[in-house]
């Protein structure tokens, strides 16, 4: 198993009497799934249903995690505070204490240009998946399952992050795994999708050759080529905050919206799109003969615009597009391009939306 250090991370912690209560009726995941599955992606949001700021809220003894980008932890930290007025709770940044991990199992990449799953040259508009999560053999949700106790230092951490002190559930994959970080890491499964891997919390002071002797290092790039393969966007590089719904990035289908949760900013929008199913904008995967150009570019057909390349590695990427408008295209043989490099499309292997019949107007879900 490969792991890297997520440098580009912060982690908030939220404690206190009413540090619950107080985030199910802000953010866009379940509180109930959170302390039942240990962790879920979420989001805040506008009050006209855009988000703001997306992260990994992680449940622990004493209240929850927020793993969320590093530039976007001064003004979360600032809206939370805005929301607390006299709510019993504690909200601090614990970064200069804490390191984020991701650990995976990765397959052998394809070969440049190649998208690995549901060609868009192939997709009738027919039909959904099942959801990856409840796909045969994937591994179970597990809470967060601190590793085992011994130095002062992960007592620290885990104390000042509120980290439970005794056994918690966790399947035989992230036992093994905390043994392996060492004392006062604390580990959940990537609650987007179970093939991403894990993502584990440890004390900053450790030295990184301790962190996890068991597992091999890996460079940054490696675990971002891994996220790319599986479809999984990423805020501010894959989609701009303030500019996308949920629904346009996936939010909806990986386990990041609670929509049976009751009331929390910019649900009524959320829960329309939903119910009416009005989503168009999905993300999907770009491959292209040669590189592609840089995040940020256009895809087009003809004039008309179709979305945006988000991540970018060598010919491969991923973009938010408009599945109609893509559909149309490939339908009538017209090119998509991203400053003129012809481009293919394809669905993400987690996906249940489908591309939707020609002329509808509308993607499914």
């Amino acid at each position: 198993m490969l792991y890297t250090a997520l440098a580009d991370r912060a982690v908030l912690s939220v404690t206190g009497t009413d540090a619950r209560t107080f985030l199910q009726d802000l953010v866009t995941a379940d509180l109930a799934a959170v302390d039942a599955e240990g962790a879920r992606w979420s989001a805040l949001l506008s009050p006209q249903g855009k988000v703001l700021f997306d992260f990994i809220l992680v449940a622990t003894g004493e209240g929850y995690l927020i793993d969320l980008p590093s530039p976007l932890a001064p003004d979360v930290l600032r809206r939370l505070g805005l929301y607390k007025l006299r709510a019993k709770v504690e909200i601090r940044d614990a970064s200069a204490v804490t390191n984020v991990l991701a650990m995976w199992d990765t397959p052998a990449a394809p070969p440049p240009g190649v998208v690995p799953d549901r060609s868009a040259e192939d997709a009738e508009g027919k039909g959904t998946r099942s959801p990856a999560q409840d796909a045969p053999g994937a591994p179970s949700p597990a809470r967060a399952a601190p590793a085992p106790a011994g130095d002062d230092t992960g007592e620290a951490l885990r104390a000042s992050l509120g980290a439970p002190t005794g056994p918690s559930p966790a399947n035989d994959e992230i036992t093994r795994m905390a043994a392996a970080l060492g004392p006062g890491a604390c580990i959940i499964a990537d609650p987007r999708l179970p093939a991403l891997g894990y993502r584990a919390y440890v004390p900053r002071e450790r030295p990184s050759s301790h962190v996890a002797p068991a597992l091999t290092p890996a460079d940054p790039a490696a675990y971002d080529s891994h996220r790319l393969a599986l479809g999984i966007p990423a805020g501010g590089i894959d989609f701009r905050y303030g500019d996308a719904f949920p629904h346009d990035v996936g939010m909806d289908q990986l386990g990041a919206v609670g929509f049976a949760k009751g009331c929390y900013v910019g649900q009524e929008v959320v829960s329309r799109m939903q119910h009416r199913g009005t989503a168009r904008n999905r993300p999907v995967l770009v491959a292209g003969d040669a590189d592609l150009p840089p995040t940020g570019t256009p895809l087009t057909v003809g004039e008309r615009p179709l979305g945006t390349l988000g991540t970018v590695i060598g010919a491969r990427g991923l973009a938010v597009v408009r599945l109609d408008r893509a559909r149309e295209a490939m339908a009538a043989g017209t090119p998509i391009l991203a400053a003129g490099v012809p481009v293919r499309l394809a669905l993400p292997p987690w996906a249940q939306y489908s591309w939707p019949e020609s002329g509808s107007g509308a993607a499914d879900g």
